[in-house]
């Protein structure tokens, strides 16, 4: 029996980890667990979309202050690309032949930034989308630890703890198993697999693959203590899932700021 059990989590794990993001899997979450208030989204971008629901870096928190419009987060890369170009023009015959390109890829978040990154027919945003099953599926919510009810019914990315496989009813805490550090702390994954702009294919073993083949894990954390009370910090562990090397790889943030 506990060998059916292993396999069936085997599976399930490798189904999980093959996930990519997914438009239909955007949440929103608000972090006000000190003197900043600000909502944030599992795609990338923290600040405000909409002026009456959303908090734009509110500070001091309750004061109507706000002084983000919005912030993407941003990875860009220098990649090789495959261009046909003309050869030979022989009278009315034209010869063609591949060429390769060095073209920057830049990811970025969707919003006031983001706007110009959809494909042609407007149905797919080139960038970050979260991967699903890092919260609770009946919830509009990120997953956040003062928040039972936004966690997912099991971590897809803690699938292979021997002991607790998933960690059901855990919170997938940075600094450990339901260890709740921070005042609060919100967790989410994203990928740029949606991103076919440019004709890269970053993993060999995986021709669906797109983007630059990257895979985003978000933590925000939240201390009341006076030293950090007027702080929000966030986390990227950013890992390449592609086999093909990544050359002068840049990351940033770009911020829209306001004023009131």
């Amino acid at each position: 029996m506990k060998r059916y059990m292993i396999f069936a989590f085997l599976l399930l794990y490798c189904y999980l980890s093959a996930q990519t993001g997914s438009f239909e899997e955007r949440k929103k979450g608000v972090h006000s667990g000190n003197q900043i208030r600000t909502t944030f989204f599992n795609y990338g971008l923290i600040g405000r979309i909409s002026t009456a629901e959303d908090f734009g870096g509110e500070w001091p928190i309750n004061s109507g202050h706000e002084y983000i419009g919005d912030v993407s987060v941003l990875v860009g890369a220098e990649i090789p690309i495959t261009i046909r170009v003309i050869d030979t023009i022989i009278g009315t015959d034209t010869l063609y032949c591949d060429s390769t390109a060095i073209i920057h890829s830049v990811e970025v978040s969707d919003g006031p930034r983001g706007n110009n990154e959809y494909s042609p027919d407007g149905t797919t945003f080139w960038g970050w989308e979260p991967i699903g099953g890092y919260a609770n599926p009946d919830t509009d919510l990120i997953a956040v630890s003062h928040i039972r009810e936004s966690w997912p019914p099991y971590w897809p990315d803690r699938m292979n703890e021997i002991d607790d496989p998933g960690w059901s009813g855990a919170w997938n805490g940075y600094f450990g198993k339901n260890q709740m550090n921070a005042d609060q702390e919100s967790y989410f994954v994203m990928d740029d697999d949606s991103d076919e702009e440019f004709l890269f294919y970053p993993d060999s073993t995986d021709l669906t693959r797109r983007g630059l083949g990257l895979r985003v894990g978000v933590r925000g954390f939240q201390w009341s203590h006076p030293l950090a009370q007027d702080c929000i910090f966030w986390h990227y562990d950013i890992t390449n899932l592609g086999t093909s090397t990544l050359n002068k790889v840049v990351f940033g943030m770009i911020v829209g700021t306001i004023t009131g």
